[in-house]
Formats: C-alpha cells, structure tokens, sequence
C-alpha cells in the first residue's frame, strides 16, 4: 500500500448568494449572460476555456472506485462496509480502512478541513470481487494495464511492500504493480477539475425532467452530485450508501422525495416550470438554481459542477403550510 496523501465551499455560503433571474425558455441568453458574468467574475478568458471546455486529459480522471465517488458524505461508508478496522492521521488528513476479505481492504481518506467528506479512495490486496476501475481489477496481470492505461509516466519502487507504484502524468489515479506482476493497489484523488469544469450543453434541463418523470433510476442517478442534499420536513437528506448502488436499490426517505407521494420532486415537474439563476459563491464556483416560484412542493433545484457537468447539489422544499 503506498502511503496516503493528503477547497468546495460551505453550505452556509448559500446565504451569500447574489443570484440574476434568467427565463428558462432562453437558452442562448443564458448560455450569453453566464459568459459575461464569468469573465467580469474573474477578469479571465481562461476561466471561461476551464468551465466550458473539457481538456483531454481531464476526461481520464476518474472520480469513482468499486462504487465510491470521490467527495461522497463519510457516513455513505459504514452501512456497506461496517467498522474500520484500523484509522490513522497524516498533518493535513485522516483515514479509515474497512475490510473487504481476509486478504484485500478499502482505504477512504478525508482531509481535516473537510472531515466530512471522501478526499481519496484507495483498494489494496489480492484478487477480490470489485467493480472494475477502467476494466482492471486487483489482481490483474501488468500487461492489461499497460493494454488499458499505456505505460507510465513515472515508477517508483516501494520496498517496504515490494510494489512498483506507477504514476501518469495530469492523472488522479495511481496503481501497484507487485513482484508478481499483478495489480497490488488502485488509488483516485480529488483534483481541481472535479469541481470546475463543465461541458457547453450542462445542464440538460429537459433532460433531467424527463428522467424524473420516467421514474428513470439510472438516468436520474446521472444528474446527482454524491454530497447532494434534500431538505424537506425540516429533515436533510444524503446519499447514505454508495453512489453506484445508491439509485439501483430506490428506497427509504431519498428516493420518496424524489419520486413518490403528493409532496415530491416527481409532482411539482409534473405541473410546474421554474426559472432559471445563475448563482455565484466565492470559494465554490458559478451554480445554476432553478426556482419554483409558482410551485406549491418546491422552492428550488441547485445545480453546481461535478466531473465534467452540472449536476443536483441540492433540492429545497417548501415548509409546509
């Protein structure tokens, strides 16, 4: 195991906000405005190239490991996993490691600025049942990964676990090779793409309407930053498993409110259109909130950038009257 390594806004920012109302029917206004509003913002064109083009390299980063996003709640851990059976601390993190088999373990490790949230993934040990990270698995001859990744930009030799660790250049993913020749290790990193980057066409507003009101699990599950929030009954809401089972087994608090009963995202898309926000947090980036001023369930969808595309932070309720 290589040693673990060790700045999203608060919540709380949303109370600074300065939004600028937009009608949703005028896409190409939109799309005009938050061009402005972004260069004035930052006085930069290059901010403009980083939200809205998507550099080739970045596309390789990877955000998910055997299930787990990067940045997903701490507590989305344990109900799958259990207790860890070791924990430690680094100057700048924490990290907690859960079993998986007698021979292979998950490595989760939080920054101590941002405790409550996933910084870095990491899964170590022999041949286990996984979900396959790019194709390759724990276990895998070295050959399938230079077939798969192409050979790395730089080896280094950890003697004490007789790996070699293999790093490529602008990627957030390492991985161990042992004597054997077999991948020993697999390890994702947040990056400063996660948070910034978007593509031209996000957020797709009709197309996440339409998910909801299709009842379409997978598509919707597209649409969902991992730290996505509900806030209805005076409750908050969170993706407490991981996120690539999450949406696969719908059940419990989350998905009723997505989906179910009178007071439900599912409802208010059926009769009601909202507006669309720009919404700007220094610290965190440039949002799109979609109000419901006509609704009678919702008050709003915020969306906010997340691997390569806008996608729900969070979804407001209205109090009940």
């Amino acid at each position: 195991m290589h040693k673990i390594l060790g700045k999203d806004g608060n919540r709380k920012l949303l109370a600074h906000q300065r939004p600028l109302l937009l009608p949703l029917n005028n896409c190409a206004t939109f799309q005009k405005i938050l061009y402005r509003i972004l260069v004035k913002k930052f006085l930069a064109v290059s901010l403009f190239i980083t939200l809205f083009s998507w550099p080739a390299y970045a596309a390789e980063n990877q955000f998910q490991l055997n299930g787990f996003w990067l940045h997903q709640y701490k507590k989305a851990i344990s109900p799958s996993l259990g207790k860890p059976f070791q924990t430690g601390k680094t100057d700048y993190s924490t990290w907690e490691a859960y079993a998986l088999s007698s021979k292979s373990y998950m490595v989760f490790e939080f920054l101590k600025d941002k405790p409550h949230w996933i910084y870095s993934i990491q899964i170590t040990g022999a041949a286990t049942e996984m979900i396959p990270f790019m194709g390759l698995k724990l276990g895998d001859d070295e050959s399938q990964v230079i077939a798969t990744l192409g050979k790395p930009d730089k080896v280094k030799r950890v003697e004490d676990y007789k790996v070699n660790l293999y790093e490529y250049k602008d990627k957030n993913y390492t991985l161990e090779i042992n004597d054997q020749r077999k991948i020993y290790s697999l390890r994702i990193t947040e990056y400063n793409e996660l948070f910034k980057t978007v593509s031209r066409d996000s957020p797709d507003w009709k197309a996440f309407k339409k998910a909801i009101l299709n009842k379409d699990l997978r598509g919707i599950s597209e649409f969902f930053r991992p730290d996505a929030e509900i806030y209805i009954n005076d409750e908050v809401l969170a993706i407490d498993k991981p996120f690539h089972s999450f949406f696969s087994y719908p059940a419990g608090k989350f998905y009723a409110a997505l989906l179910k009963g009178e007071r439900s995202v599912f409802k208010e898309l059926q009769s009601t259109e909202p507006e669309a926000e720009i919404r700007l947090i220094e610290n965190f980036g440039v949002g799109l909130v979609y109000k419901f001023y006509k609704g009678v369930i919702l008050e709003e969808i915020v969306f906010f950038p997340y691997a390569g595309k806008y996608r729900v932070y969070e979804i407001k309720f209205r109090k009940k009257q």
